[in-house]
């Protein structure tokens, strides 16, 4: 499984940011940092409480065919 860390950007005109680490946020999804377990991703220390911050489970999301499923 992947997990990421994102929040809304203080920009609206931004949207969403993805925490990339180092105390760093981008808009750029290509440089999130990927965490194996959503408790390694809660563990980033004083990111995840950053405000709004919240945590994504990607596992789903790399098979679109799963959507579609009836």
């Amino acid at each position: 499984m992947a997990f990421r860390i994102q929040k809304p950007s203080i920009m609206p005109s931004v949207g969403t940011v993805y925490y990339k680490g180092s105390n760093q946020w981008d808009e750029t999804f290509a440089k999130r940092k990927l965490y194996d377990t959503e408790a390694a991703a809660k563990a980033e220390p004083y990111i995840y409480k950053w405000e709004d911050a919240t945590i994504v489970d990607e596992s789903w999301s790399w098979n679109p065919l799963l959507i579609f499923r009836k």
